[in-house]
C-alpha cells in the first residue's frame, strides 16, 4: 500500500487548506497472484471511508494523513479475512496484500467478487517496508517443552482493536505486519494454564519467540 499526499481545492479567505492522504494497493490471490476485484478495504482513519477493488485488485482511499499506527481490514469473498497494523506516514510504501482462500474452497473456483482474474502488470517500486516485520513464536509447556494448541494470542497496540491468534498444534503464532517501534501488550491465554502478559517494543520482540505457560494449581 502506498500513499500519496493531495490538497482540496483552495481555501476561502479565514479557511485553512485540509491536506489529504490517497492511500493505495493492490489486493491479490496469494497463490495465484491475480487481481482480487470486489474486495472491501477498511482503514482505520478519522474520514476514510471504505474502498473497495477494481477489475484489477486495485483501491484508493482519500483521508486525512496519521501519525498514528494504521489499521488494515480487507474483506473479500471466499478469501480469509486481512486484518493487520501498518505503520503510519504519508510517503510510506508497503508490499502488496495477498488474501488465501478459504479452507471450504480450496481447490475450488473462488467465483463472484472474489474471483481470481487476470494477474496485472506488477507494479515498480513495491516493496517490504523495513518498518514492518512480522511478529511471532511458539507457546510451549514450561515442564514438558511441548507446544500447547489452542492457546489465544492477544495483540493490543495503542488504541486499536485488539488482534488474536490461536495456536495449532505446533503452538506457533504468527502476526504478519507489525510496526517495528510499535508498542503495546501481548496476551497469551490456554485452558489449564496462568496467563501471560508482556510489554511489547522493539527491544522485547526476541523474548516473545518462545513462551512458556505454567499450568494452574489444580
Amino acid at each position: 500500500m502506498s500513499a500519496l499526499a493531495k490538497t482540496n481545492a483552495p481555501a476561502l479567505p479565514g479557511q485553512t487548506v485540509q491536506q489529504e492522504v490517497t492511500y493505495s494497493g493492490l489486493i491479490v490471490d496469494a497463490g495465484t497472484l491475480a487481481g482480487i476485484r470486489g474486495a472491501k478495504v477498511i482503514l482505520s482513519l478519522a474520514g476514510a471511508t471504505p474502498g473497495y477493488t477494481d477489475s484489477n485488485g486495485r483501491y484508493s482511499i482519500d483521508a486525512p494523513p496519521s501519525s498514528k499506527v494504521i489499521r488494515v481490514r480487507v474483506y473479500a469473498t471466499n478469501y480469509d479475512t486481512y486484518d493487520e497494523l501498518l505503520p503510519p506516514g504519508a510517503n510510506n510504501q508497503f508490499a502488496d496484500i495477498r488474501l488465501d482462500v478459504t479452507r471450504a474452497v480450496q481447490g475450488q473456483d473462488a467465483g463472484g467478487n472474489g474471483k481470481p482474474i487476470a494477474a496485472p502488470t506488477p507494479s515498480k517500486g513495491k516493496r517490504e517496508s523495513s518498518q514492518s516485520r512480522g511478529l511471532s513464536g511458539t507457546i510451549l509447556d514450561v515442564v514438558t517443552d511441548l507446544p500447547i494448541r489452542g492457546a489465544t494470542v492477544t495483540l493490543t497496540i495503542d488504541q486499536e482493536e485488539p488482534l488474536h491468534r490461536e495456536t495449532e498444534s505446533t503452538g506457533v503464532y504468527v502476526f504478519n505486519k507489525v510496526p517495528a517501534n510499535a508498542e503495546g501488550v501481548l496476551r497469551v491465554t490456554a485452558p489449564g494454564y496462568q496467563p501471560y502478559d508482556r510489554r511489547i517494543s522493539a527491544q522485547t520482540r526476541p523474548e516473545l519467540r518462545t513462551i512458556k505457560l505454567r499450568r494452574t494449581q489444580q
